[in-house]
């Protein structure tokens, strides 16, 4: 069946909502063939509950269709959506390009980096959440760190002793007014927990506890980045940048137990010592 009809069909069955059992079936394999990615540009435009309700049933049926289609059937589809720009297939022999269109392995130390700080964004994408959901003020803050995250990420990828692009070199540099700032922000979390006596042990409620394991991440991501800074490929405002947010990081996690009405528990050794 080629595309345009199936979409047609699919769009009558929609503005009916009344689709019977067979209708509902021959829907699933219509939509099946026509790819998840049309079927929920088909939906974007809906807002109120019942609708989303509805978009949610449609992307369950569909994607338990594609997992029951035979092989075959994904080609024998005369009219396929065109190909996500989502991958490329060009790094399938372990190679990758960098943002100065510089191809090295995926095991390089520059990749390596990026994914590490990568990592550490997706980790503070919890913690934004969890601090808007305690309001504890730290939302906001956490968002923007996100978006200077991903401007190392421009810097790493964009290798210093390689890049011959004076504009690239500009548009990927990282500022020292970051670090300022991040310290500045730091001076004010620490001025409201009470002074660290002794080592204390992460946790203290889901928000600290998801802020203690940034912070492990981000000195993963530090260390990744500390040979890259002494090969001159990466600015040193990286470096300090990644070294003050995972004080940050700590002072807000001891901030969040405190917002969260729990007593930090102090390490303590064994008993026979």
């Amino acid at each position: 069946m080629a595309l345009r009809s199936v979409l047609r069909v699919r769009k009558t069955m929609s503005i009916r909502n009344a689709l019977t059992t067979e209708n509902l079936a021959f829907a699933g394999a219509v939509v099946a063939t026509v790819g998840l990615k049309r079927l929920l540009r088909h939906f974007a435009t809906r807002s109120d509950g019942d609708d989303v309700q509805q978009m949610c049933e449609d992307v369950r049926r569909t994607l338990e269709d594609i997992r029951n289609l035979p092989d075959e059937a994904l080609e024998s589809v005369d009219d396929l959506p065109r190909k996500s720009t989502l991958y490329t297939r060009t790094g399938d022999k372990g190679e990758s390009s960098l943002y100065n269109a510089e191809r090295r392995p995926k095991d390089d130390e520059v990749f390596r980096a990026l994914g590490e700080v990568d990592e550490l964004q997706a980790h503070l994408a919890l913690v934004a959440e969890y601090s808007r959901l305690d309001e504890n003020g730290l939302y906001d803050t956490i968002r923007e760190i996100q978006s200077r995250l991903i401007d190392i990420g421009s810097a790493v990828g964009t290798p210093r002793q390689s890049t011959t692009s004076e504009r690239k070199l500009q548009r990927s540099g990282f500022a020292e007014k970051h670090v300022v700032r991040l310290e500045k922000q730091t001076d004010v979390i620490d001025a409201k927990i009470p002074r660290l006596t002794s080592f204390v042990l992460a946790g203290g409620g889901i928000t600290a506890a998801h802020l203690h394991v940034a912070r492990t991440v981000c000195r993963r991501a530090e260390r990744a980045v500390v040979p890259l800074v002494r090969s001159g490929d990466t600015e040193s405002s990286v470096g300090r940048y990644l070294n003050r947010l995972s004080d940050m990081l700590f002072a807000s996690a001891r901030y969040s137990t405190v917002v969260a009405g729990r007593e930090e528990v102090a390490y303590k050794k064994p008993r026979d010592q």
